[in-house]
């Protein structure tokens, strides 16, 4: 993958589902379709480059399918 963010989510809680990981305030960088770190506190970025969501009050869990659905 190249270093190339397409979009970052900032100000989440994020809980990476290992069990014991979980962050609040942090940032989501996503480059080409992939979830490319998950690091604590705001990144600086300029938003006429990249997508900026704020997700400050929620909860992100990357990563985490959820397969209750119905059709």
């Amino acid at each position: 993958m190249s270093n190339r963010l397409d979009r970052i989510i900032r100000g989440a809680c994020v809980i990476t589902g290992d069990g014991a990981t979980f962050h609040e305030n942090a940032s989501i960088g996503i480059g080409e379709g992939r979830i490319a770190f998950v690091q604590p506190g705001n990144i600086s970025v300029n938003p006429d480059e990249v997508d900026v969501i704020d997700a400050h009050g929620h909860t992100v869990i990357p990563g985490v399918i959820n397969a209750h659905a119905h059709g």
